[in-house]
């Protein structure tokens, strides 16, 4: 498994943050999104700490994060850090 994890600040007065994985099976190649890897959306002016899990068998080779901001302008900040293991020898 890969752990996915969600951390946004609250970002203004009415803004939200729709985060989701998504995946290709080449760099620069066409996305479509990852079964299972889409993140709360966070309420307006609130930060959010979320963790995800997704088989990596499951996943195609080049995985990334889709951030939609919505409802205004604002400060603040998102990230999304995946954390993996080797699952067999070296």
């Amino acid at each position: 498994d890969i752990a996915f994890v969600l951390d946004a600040s609250a970002g203004g007065s009415g803004i939200t943050y729709a985060v989701k994985l998504t995946e290709s099976d080449t760099s620069g190649g066409t996305y479509t999104d990852v079964t299972g890897g889409a993140f709360t959306t966070t309420d307006a002016n609130t930060a959010l700490q979320e963790k995800l899990f997704v088989n990596s068998n499951d996943l195609k080779r080049y995985i990334k994060a889709s951030v939609t901001v919505a409802g205004g302008t604002g400060t603040g900040f998102v990230s999304v850090t995946g954390l993996a293991s080797k699952k067999y020898g070296n």
